[in-house]
């Protein structure tokens, strides 16, 4: 960037993140979608950086396979229900040898309890497990060999106290082979009363810290340098229901700042925000490129697949502004941008949607632009 100063808008983008469970209990409905939105804007455009982690979560330590560990479901590839007995579980997790979960707490625990035993769906298999829940790396609960055909055991094991537990399916003394296993009905007592479901908190989706946006500096991404730079933050109200952030970053050595102004909206679930450059040094600044003005991350919980609702652009076709659905593999992403320099002959506006909620993005730039989910 030369010594002029001067600014460069790098875009602008409307997110709406759909309701997550960890705010549930604090509002309902659209309000909790507009309280969440607020809140997200609040530690993404902040004056200290900021780590965001649900207050309870349950963790995959290990699995012997990527997938082997289901909410609500059998680990089966399907994924049928879970059943146990004669009864079909809605709660629960099934997992498949060797697995180990980790759950980890925002209070100290009282017990845990669950019916636990090798899944129906492998009636008259040679499947074979042993169930362990341990604090701290020492078993406080353990089973012997437990088979197909076996009748479901219920468990409820004291926890005195502890804020994380690991529960442990192991291969019973042979192999992997047909150890589906279920962990049904599994939820945590705290000592104030309240009641946990594990598959609920697995599947709690939660925006990671950091800023939402980035950029490749003198060759470096953002991410190595950006919060050793400066950070000025004001906040103002712009109307009853708008509000406006503005974070400023400067680096101390160049003087190259990097300027996101943020609008929340107060009464309707979303945020949008533009980044503009600015070199404010006496000397031309390391280049400044590959400009994300959105660079955010969700942690959509375990087992949720994401879905992007898409439309068509509007390249002159009869299929102008169709709609369609667009799966993102796991482990894998989804990239697709305008053509020939127009913005709208790909859609800019889309849905990322995992099924307990989504974020919309809009990204308003009357030029090339390229997105990956």
């Amino acid at each position: 960037m030369s010594t002029n100063t001067r600014s460069v808008c790098a875009a602008l983008a409307a997110v709406g993140l759909g309701p997550l469970l960890s705010l549930v209990g604090i509002a309902a409905g659209a309000d909790a979608e507009i309280l969440l939105n607020r809140r997200w804007a609040e530690q993404a455009f902040a004056e200290k950086p900021a780590e965001v982690k649900p207050a309870n979560r349950l963790m995959i330590v290990h699995e012997d396979m990527p997938g082997d560990t289901k909410l609500g479901r059998c680990a089966a590839v399907n994924a049928p229900p879970l059943r146990l007995g004669d009864k079909v579980y809605e709660h629960g997790i099934g997992v498949n040898s060797l697995s180990v979960l980790r759950v980890i707490l925002e209070k100290p625990a009282k017990s845990f309890t669950a019916v636990i035993g090798v899944d129906r769906n492998m009636d008259n298999s040679p499947a074979s497990v042993r169930f362990h829940v341990s604090v701290d790396g020492n078993d406080v609960f353990a089973t012997d060999v437990i088979r197909a055909g076996a009748a479901p055991r219920a468990i409820d094991v004291p926890l005195s106290g502890a804020t994380s537990f690991d529960l442990t399916v192991d291969v019973g003394g042979d192999d992997r082979n047909s150890d589906q296993a279920d962990w049904a009905d599994a939820k945590v007592l705290l000592q104030d009363g309240s009641e946990l479901w594990l598959d609920d908190i697995g599947r709690q989706a939660m925006p990671v810290g950091g800023l939402p946006f980035s950029f490749v500096y003198g060759g470096k991404h953002s991410s190595e340098f950006i919060n050793g730079w400066k950070r000025e933050l004001k906040e103002e109200p712009v109307s009853e229901n708008i509000l406006r952030r503005t974070l400023t970053l400067t680096d101390p050595h160049s003087g190259l700042e990097a300027q996101a102004v943020c609008t929340v909206y107060l009464d309707t679930a979303g945020v949008d925000w533009t980044v503009h450059f600015t070199n404010k040094g006496s000397r031309d600044t390391p280049v400044v490129e590959q400009v994300r003005a959105v660079d955010a991350t969700v942690d959509v919980g375990l087992g949720s697949h994401a879905v992007i609702r898409r439309l068509n652009g509007a390249p002159c076709l009869i299929d102008d502004w169709m709609p369609f659905d667009q799966a993102v593999p796991p482990g894998q992403k989804v990239e697709f941008s305008a053509t020939n320099g127009r913005s709208s002959n790909v859609s800019p506006w889309f849905n990322t949607d995992w099924g307990t909620g989504g974020v919309i993005t809009a990204i308003g730039w009357s030029g090339q632009w390229t997105a990956s989910v």
